[in-house]
């Protein structure tokens, strides 16, 4: 097992820096774990990893980026939609339910499609969202004991890497369907990561890390026959539609094994050569910069290094704010073109080139170190 050391734990941007007593730990340890079973890495599950992450999916804390005003509804949220319109089409449903609606903008415009809606969340902005569209939540956790609604489409985007049992999970959402209802899952795409040994993807609520073969196998575990799986083209998410099963038409996947076995053996060398390099331009002297910094603080947990450097983020609703474990505030794309540092390292392996790209038009001078040069 591969254990990344004391890491930021983020559940929240905030306004100012520090934390309040009641608050939870700023930082643990994350260790990368397998489910043989389904061909899926994991985070190692802990009663303390439980009990953070119950206590953090409560509070009055953002709740993902659908919530209108955020800047990736119109390019994460609109993509998705279309696939959830197309498979409301082809499968004529007539009430639906979301898990984990957060601010309810999709659920919105299902609504606004005629159909009865549902949502169940925990967060209080889910309840207060709601309320503002007169749209049914119910402010607890899924599964619910006493839910009388029996749907023709279940849907869900960003929850079932957050989930410890996603196999039980599933298959207690297939119990609330009416006969041949589907479920429809969205969860970030790790097959890039996987594939090349990153722990950028490290991230504490994501006790899941998802390829195509491990979802394929989870769903078809909990009982779901697999009717649509799609890459996102924006982005890097998996869409999944599954079936309830009148009677099995496929067979469960077995997962293949060497899939853990290669990402182990490549995330040492990872390891090293990312923390090298940040090393180098560290005694070289030169200012530093990371651009997605959630990308980087799984390797800077190796370096036990959190300030001193400059973070950046296209996030619109991070611009100026502060992330739980590190103290520095969070800059965009335009600060840092105009204050640039000596050094940017880029931590995504989705949209490196793109930002890199941007920077060497904008900042000729700048040296920049994208991710997917350093562990290709």
């Amino acid at each position: 097992m591969i254990e990344v050391p004391s890491m930021p734990l983020y559940w929240r941007f905030k306004d100012t820096p520090g934390s309040h007593p009641s608050d939870p730990p700023s930082r643990m340890p994350f260790g990368f774990d397998y489910d043989d079973t389904l061909g899926l890495i994991i985070e190692k599950r802990t009663p303390q990893l439980s009990h953070v992450l119950a206590d953090i999916y409560s509070r009055n804390a953002n709740v993902g980026f659908l919530q209108d005003g955020h800047s990736l509804i119109r390019s994460y949220g609109d993509e998705f939609w279309r696939f959830l319109e197309s498979v409301l089409r082809r499968h004529s449903a007539r009430t639906v339910l979301e898990i984990g609606c957060g601010g309810c903008v999709l659920l919105e415009r299902v609504k606004n499609l005629g159909l009865e809606v549902v949502g169940i969340d925990p967060s209080p902005i889910a309840a207060k969202a709601a309320q503002a569209k007169d749209i049914r939540v119910i402010q607890d956790f899924f599964p619910l004991s006493n839910l009388s609604f029996a749907a023709d489409l279940i849907f869900q985007v960003d929850v079932l890497e957050h989930i410890e049992n996603p196999v039980a999970f599933l298959r207690a959402q297939s119990d609330c369907l009416a006969p041949g209802g589907i479920v429809v899952v969205n969860v970030p795409d790790c097959t890039p990561s996987i594939q090349r040994g990153d722990i950028s993807m490290a991230l504490h609520q994501h006790v899941n890390m998802f390829d195509s073969a491990s979802l394929t196998a989870t769903v078809q575990s909990a009982g779901l026959n697999v009717v649509s799986l799609n890459r996102s083209s924006y982005g890097s998410a998996l869409y999944c539609a599954g079936q309830k099963r009148g009677r099995p038409t496929d067979a469960v996947a077995f997962p293949d094994r060497r899939t853990h076995q290669h990402f182990i053996e490549r995330v040492r060398r990872s390891i090293d050569t990312v923390c090298s390099s940040v090393g180098e331009a560290r005694k070289s002297g030169e200012s530093i910069g990371f651009f997605m910094p959630q990308r980087a603080f799984p390797y800077l947990a190796f370096i036990d290094w959190f300030e001193g450097f400059r973070i950046f983020d296209n996030m619109n609703v991070w611009h100026r704010r502060y992330l739980d474990g590190i103290e520095i505030p969070i800059e965009n794309q335009s600060d840092l073109v105009a204050d640039p540092v000596d050094h940017v390292f880029v931590m995504s392996l989705t949209f490196g080139a793109e930002v890199q790209r941007a920077l060497a038009r904008d900042v000729p001078k700048m040296k920049i170190t994208t991710l997917e040069k350093l562990i290709r």
